[in-house]
């Protein structure tokens, strides 16, 4: 989870900074899809967990 936080408070910099360049890294990189509803939005990451295996993950970080 801690990596989770420091990793959408670098992208935070990078939006609030619109470097247009690594926005569009880290979504190549970290984001598996992005799903629109009419009351909020779910972004679904690829976390690389601590076993080294690939996971999707979906997190409440405040993109509603």
């Amino acid at each position: 989870m801690d990596a989770l936080k420091q990793l959408l408070a670098a992208f935070k910099d990078h939006l609030m900074d619109r470097n247009i360049p690594e926005i569009k890294k880290f979504i190549g990189s970290y984001v598996e899809k992005v799903i629109v509803y009419k009351e909020h939005v779910e972004l679904i990451l690829k976390l690389e967990m601590e076993e080294k295996q690939q996971s999707t993950t979906s997190c409440g970080c405040g993109f509603d």
